[in-house]
């Protein structure tokens, strides 16, 4: 059994709409698979509200990262501090 306490590393997907998204099951397998004790959770997070979320994410300290989907692609870059080699193209 999995205990989710104050050390479990949190990764999540940020998509809207989000129940269709399969990734965090997917994910969840292959994190219990490999023994860690992170999870992969759905952030359903509207067009309208990244600028509210996305500054939150940032002092998040147990959420080393995070993905998110198209319609939020092009509009997080805007409210990023820096972006990665993969991020600039």
């Amino acid at each position: 059994m999995r205990v989710i306490d104050g050390n479990t590393k949190i990764y999540g997907i940020i998509a809207d709409p989000i129940a269709q998204v399969r990734t965090p099951h997917s994910m969840n397998e292959i994190m219990a698979d490999r023994g860690s004790g992170a999870v992969f959770v759905p952030f359903h997070v509207r067009p309208g509200d990244l600028p509210t979320f996305v500054p939150g994410l940032k002092v998040w300290r147990n959420l080393p990262a995070s993905t998110l989907t198209i319609p939020h692609k092009e509009a997080t870059l805007a409210l990023c501090d820096r972006l990665g080699p993969i991020a600039k193209i």
